[in-house]
This record gives structure tokens, C-alpha cells and sequence, in this order.
């Protein structure tokens, strides 16, 4: 019991000190030719936006890296050249619709009180809610759809749709395969990818085969360039450039930590202010139960009105746990907000009190709080969550911060590395904080094989449409010289392409994907207590069956009365769901999930197979409707890899997965044991095990 409470009790205090952006100086800016009428009145142009400029304007690097901190305005580089310069069209990727929505209110803004050189740039929000939407009202086809989104300057997307287009996928009866390609690379000069360090080693290799694929095709008539911003580097991305022998430039912001109050002098913009920092070990949802009254509550207590909150979570059982009890036990005066991707975009509450949240405010969401209370899976969320706070000094309404509050969960050993090298109340530069907790937490694989294993899949598939007769003549140039380039980094992987088209389409399909599907999807009707109301949605079978209150019902039924409530069905057919389930709220302990494999499996396969007669084996499964989810999933082809005689924990350990990758404990039907991954997962497993096995290391 006295174990117990030390470990409960075991905190450590540190204050991080605020993080200055240095302005561009009077000569940088007329090096980039940037002048006053090119950006807002008062604004301050910082010296790696300036940098950016430069570098679109005068460099010839096809490929420049923005390494700017979090909240520095890398956005704003990305789009200078759109609202400045003819011909720089702009093809602008965010990674989640929540991100590309906060751009588009930032334009929004932006706009309103500036006018351009060039006149505000016809800019357009695409997504495939409103490809959907185009094609139903106009009974047309998804490629014609995308093609009426494709006449503005600047285009606010994700990245999905640019692979699809670039993958041949927005096709139509008649029409020249080329179509969409041929729109986007004779439009669009200057293609930003943000917050690029979300994305591994599977979307680093995608976007390289886009690039080589825009770069090689439009050659003769301009330079496009590539823009991507992130704070965190993505080695792979780097390395994969190396290879195929294209110049990057990487900039970085420049910056001074500082212990006042004020930025360091007129050249510095505050981006950061000082945080007071409490480790804790723990569970988010304990720690939240313990500390309500004497931490949270107090802090609004002590700091009202002048104070706003956010829990972030990993996972959506524990935040919807959270939520609920808060609901139940915070003042009437404190309004609480959810957001979670069970949650719709439009009623993902913000302007809130206290926001309990998931991975879906990580990236982009400007949040004006100064309490964060957050649990981490790894080093770069971490870091990347503490980005969050600290980036407004009031509140918006006129209320002003006065102090800035952040407590972590994090592992004993990262918080014991912590406290070694800076003892309690200690001032800490976040640059040297970091580079504490990167070193104390494991650094996760990288997947560095997979471009050589796998990527050469869709460079295959994109060499086998340019030969299509339709478009053969238009293309015979390029076609050997992108060929080259795709076989430089891919090598053998490129001749996977026949056979997996041919013979294997599950792993043609896992292999094609962008970021992945989990062949493990369900419809859900959030059903919970607390809940105002809900939609039909697709969801995580497997988060559902691990730690859903579930009430099995008819995929028919929950597709009725989706179209009842006005939702695409046709979106959540596409999504193949297994089964559908009423949501009544979340279990505190999860259940047991393995594979039941029907049929043998000897103890040699380490390749990736496509395999039938899969079910699965759920704990506590009464009202789950597991019969006849696992008649429907014994019916699927899936693209898998199995890994006998090792169970998930022990692979997950040796080869560094993290918990994102969905392992699997499988028993087959000869009794061999181990662990098995799906989907795109099966490929990533398949590329660390094998460089594991490798005599000597992979190098790109």
C-alpha cells in the first residue's frame, strides 16, 4: 500500500522558459524582395518565413523543408507566393479536414482586412464530403466531381485526394486516364505538404513517387517545388531525396529562450510563454479523478476568467470517460467541450471552458488555453502536445493569461531523466527539454525498409498507366527516365507491382493505400449518457470491441437510419463495415481481442500472404453479435503477416512499434502461435522484421 501511494504521489516540477522568434531583419527582406504591401499592416515578417520566400523566389531546390517551431507561422510561408506573385498557384495539403478547416478560417480573417497585391486568390476547401456532394447533385462521377474543385488558386486539401489523383483513381468511362493528373500539374506550381512529421515511411515514399512523377511530366514547361512544413524533421523523406539526387533545403527558425516576462528586445516576437511543467506518473483517467478538486478546479478557481483548459488523451475511451465525468462533477460555470473522432467536425466543441480531447486537436487546432493536462504514446506527441499551450496571452474575449499550466503523464524512467539533469523549479530552454525526453524515451521505428520492400508498388502502378494506350505517345518520353528514377530508390520492390496487380489484389490494395485502412470497421450510434445526440458513423472495430458498452444491431438498420438523418450512405458502404453497434458509453477495463486462424500455417511464413477464415476471439463478448461479425469477416481476402512464435507485446518491444500498429495474437489451425498484423500494417511489420533479419543494415 505505501508503494502504492509513493508511486501515485511521484511529480516533478520544472518551468520552461518562453521561446522568442527572431524578426527578419531590413536586409532580409529586401534579399527576398519582400515589401510592405505584401502582407498584412503591422504584421512581422519572421526571418524563416523570409528565408521561404527567398528560397520559392530565387532558389532552384525542388524540395524545401520548413523546420519552424510549432505556432511560428509556417502556414503563412506556405501561402505568401498565392496572394503575391502570378503563376504560383497553390495545392496546399493538411492531414485531418479539422486542420484544413482552421486554415480556411485563417484565411477567412486574414482577408477580411487585406487586399493582396495580387487580389485575393480564388481558394477552395476540397474534401470527399464535398466531392459527394458535387457528384450526387450533379448525378456525375467522382473524376468530374474533383475536376469542378479544381479552378481555384488555392487549394486547401489533404493529402489522400492528391494520392488518389496521382495514383490514376478519379477515372471515368471515355475520359483520358491522365485527366486529373494533367489538371493539377499544369495548374499548380507550388504543392505544400503541412505538419508533415505526422506521416512514416509508407506516405514519405508516396509523396516521392507523386513528386518525381509532377517534376518529370512537366519538365519542359516550368520548375514545380515542394513545400513541407514541419517541426519535426521525417528522415525518410530526406533520405529517399538523397537518393534520387534531388537538392533540399531545410530552414529553420531562429530563436532565443528567455526567462522575463517580455521578448528579448525589439527583433523577437514572443511565440511561447513560460510554462510551469508537472510530470506525473500515472493514468490520464486516475490522475484526472485524483486531482480534479485540488489542480483543476483550483486552477479555475485562482485564474478566472482568464482561464481555459484542455485534457488531451490517447485514446477515445478514456476522453469520452473523462468527459462523462467531468459532466458529472465540474460547476455549472465551466463549460466542457469534447473532440474526439467519434465526435462530427461541426459539433466538436472549442470555444469551451475545458476541452477533453484526443489525437484530433494534435496537429494545426490554435487553441487559446493556459492549463493542458495531456498523456503522450511516444516522444514527438509529447513534445508536439506541449506545442498546444502557451501561444496566445488571453483568451480572446479580453480576458488575459496570467499564468501558463501544464501537467504530463509520463513513464517513471522519463520523469526520473528529467529530474537528474534539472532538479525542481529549475528554468529550462524547451530545445533542452526535448532533447531530455527524446533521449529517455525509446525512439520508434522508422520503417527505413519499406521504400525498397513495398513503395514500388504504386510506382509500378503509375508507370503501367502512363503506357495505357490511350495516353502511351503522349508520355513515351518520360516514361524510361521516370522509370530510372523510380527503380534508384525502389529497386526490386518495382517488379512487385505485376504480381501483386495480378494475382494478389488485398495486397495490391494495402500496398496502393496512402496512409492505410484497418480492414476492421464498423457503423456506430453513439448512444452514451451525457450525449446530446448523435449520427451514424464508421469507426475502429477494434477500439469499439476493446472498450465499448456495445449493443450489436443490423448494418441495415444503422444504413436506414443514416439516410434518415441526412448522412452519406453511400460513404459508409464504401468503408466495408463488418458490423453495427449502438454505443451506451465505455468500460474501464478492456477486453481480450485474438485471431482465430482457420487454416494451417506452419511455422516459415515470415512473408506477407492474403488469407481467408479469419476470426476473431473477444473476452466478455455476449451482446457483441461476434457470430455474425465473424461470418462476415471469414468472407474477406486480407493482406497479413504473421510472425509464429512471437507474441504482440514481445514484437511490439523488439522491433519499437509503438502502440499505433494493430498486433494481433493469432492461434492457427495446426496450433502455431504468435502475432499477426493487416492491412498496411502486414507491409510495415514485413519491412522491420526483414531488416531485422538482415545480415547487415539496410541503407537507403
Amino acid at each position: 500500500m505505501i508503494d502504492y501511494i509513493l508511486r501515485r504521489c511521484f511529480m516533478h516540477t520544472i518551468r520552461l522558459k518562453a521561446a522568442d522568434s527572431r524578426i527578419a531583419t531590413a536586409e532580409e527582406l529586401a534579399e527576398a524582395r519582400i515589401t510592405p504591401d505584401q502582407h498584412p499592416e503591422g504584421w512581422q515578417i519572421m526571418a524563416h518565413q523570409a528565408a521561404t520566400v527567398y528560397a520559392l523566389r530565387f532558389g532552384t531546390a525542388p524540395i524545401i523543408i520548413n523546420q519552424a517551431m510549432t505556432g511560428d507561422g509556417k502556414s503563412f510561408a506556405g501561402q505568401f507566393m498565392v496572394f503575391n506573385e502570378p503563376n504560383w498557384r497553390t495545392f496546399a495539403m493538411y492531414p485531418t479536414n479539422e486542420l484544413a478547416a482552421d486554415q480556411q478560417r485563417s484565411l477567412n480573417s486574414l482577408l477580411a482586412g487585406w487586399t493582396p497585391p495580387q487580389n485575393a486568390p480564388d481558394w477552395r476547401v476540397v474534401n470527399a464530403a464535398q466531392i459527394d456532394r458535387i457528384q450526387a447533385a450533379l448525378e456525375s462521377s467522382r473524376m468530374e466531381a474533383l475536376d469542378m474543385l479544381l479552378e481555384g488558386d488555392l487549394l486547401l486539401t489533404n493529402p489522400d485526394i492528391f494520392h488518389l489523383a496521382m495514383q490514376f483513381a478519379y477515372t471515368r468511362y471515355g475520359a483520358a486516364p491522365d485527366l486529373i493528373l494533367g489538371r493539377i500539374s499544369r495548374r499548380y506550381r507550388l504543392y505544400v505538404f503541412d505538419e508533415f512529421h505526422l506521416f512514416g515511411a509508407a506516405q514519405s515514399a508516396a509523396v516521392m513517387t507523386a513528386l518525381l512523377l509532377i517534376r518529370t511530366i512537366t519538365a519542359q514547361d516550368r520548375s514545380p517545388r515542394f513545400l513541407f512544413l514541419s517541426a519535426t524533421p521525417q528522415p525518410i523523406l530526406g533520405a529517399l531525396a538523397a537518393k534520387a539526387e534531388l537538392p533540399v533545403e531545410i530552414i529553420s527558425g531562429s530563436y532565443c529562450a528567455t526567462d522575463g516576462n517580455r521578448p528579448a528586445d525589439d527583433g523577437w516576437r514572443r511565440i511561447l510563454q513560460p510554462v510551469d511543467l508537472t510530470l506525473h506518473e500515472g493514468r490520464l483517467e486516475e490522475w484526472v479523478q485524483e486531482h480534479l478538486e485540488d489542480v483543476i478546479l483550483d486552477f479555475f478557481r485562482r485564474h478566472r476568467p482568464g482561464a481555459k483548459g484542455v485534457i488531451i488523451a490517447n485514446g477515445v475511451a478514456t476522453a469520452h470517460r473523462i468527459y462523462d465525468f467531468l459532466r458529472e462533477r465540474c460547476p455549472n460555470d465551466i463549460h466542457l467541450g469534447l473532440n474526439t473522432g467519434l465526435i462530427p467536425p461541426e459539433k466538436r466543441g472549442r470555444e469551451v471552458d475545458l476541452l477533453v480531447a484526443t489525437s484530433t486537436v494534435d496537429v494545426g487546432v490554435d487553441f487559446r488555453i493556459n492549463l493542458l493536462i495531456f498523456e503522450s504514446p511516444d516522444a514527438n506527441t509529447h513534445l508536439q502536445r506541449l506545442g498546444r499551450l502557451g501561444r496566445h496571452q488571453d483568451d480572446g474575449a479580453g480576458n488575459r493569461f496570467e499564468h501558463f499550466e501544464a501537467h504530463a503523464l509520463l513513464p517513471d524512467w522519463v520523469i526520473k531523466s528529467v529530474m537528474a539533469k534539472y532538479p525542481a523549479g529549475t528554468l529550462v530552454a524547451r530545445n533542452d527539454y526535448a532533447d531530455v525526453v527524446r533521449e529517455a524515451m525509446t525512439e520508434l521505428q522508422g520503417f527505413k525498409n519499406y521504400p525498397r520492400r513495398w513503395a514500388g508498388v504504386q510506382a509500378g502502378h503509375v508507370l503501367g498507366r502512363l503506357r495505357s494506350s490511350a495516353i502511351r505517345s503522349q508520355y513515351e518520353a518520360y516514361t524510361p527516365l521516370l522509370r530510372d528514377a523510380y527503380w534508384t530508390l525502389y529497386g526490386n520492390s518495382l517488379n512487385r507491382y505485376f504480381t501483386v496487380r495480378d494475382q494478389q489484389p488485398a495486397i495490391f490494395e494495402a500496398a496502393s493505400s496512402f496512409r492505410g485502412t484497418s480492414p476492421f470497421t464498423a457503423l456506430v450510434l453513439d448512444l452514451s449518457p451525457l450525449r446530446e445526440s448523435s449520427e451514424v458513423q464508421t469507426y475502429n472495430l477494434i477500439t469499439l470491441l476493446l472498450r465499448g458498452e456495445l449493443e450489436a444491431v443490423e448494418i441495415a438498420d444503422l444504413l436506414r437510419l443514416a439516410a434518415s438523418q441526412g448522412v452519406d450512405v453511400d460513404a459508409l458502404k464504401r468503408a466495408r463495415p463488418l458490423a453495427a453497434y449502438k454505443l451506451h458509453g465505455w468500460r474501464d477495463k478492456a477486453r481480450e481481442i485474438s485471431v482465430i486462424y482457420e487454416q494451417e500455417l506452419g511455422t516459415e511464413h515470415q512473408v506477407v500472404i492474403e488469407c481467408r477464415s479469419i476470426r476473431l476471439r473477444v473476452s466478455d463478448s455476449v451482446g457483441l453479435g461476434l457470430s455474425a461479425l465473424n461470418d462476415q469477416l471469414a468472407e474477406q481476402t486480407l493482406a497479413a503477416f504473421f510472425i509464429p512464435n512471437y507474441d504482440p507485446y514481445s514484437v511490439r518491444r523488439m522491433l519499437k512499434l509503438g502502440m499505433k500498429m494493430e498486433l494481433f495474437p493469432f492461434t492457427s489451425l495446426d496450433n502455431v502461435q504468435g502475432c499477426v498484423a493487416f492491412g498496411q500494417d502486414a507491409l510495415l511489420l514485413d519491412s522491420a522484421w526483414q531488416r531485422r533479419a538482415d545480415d547487415k543494415p539496410f541503407i537507403l
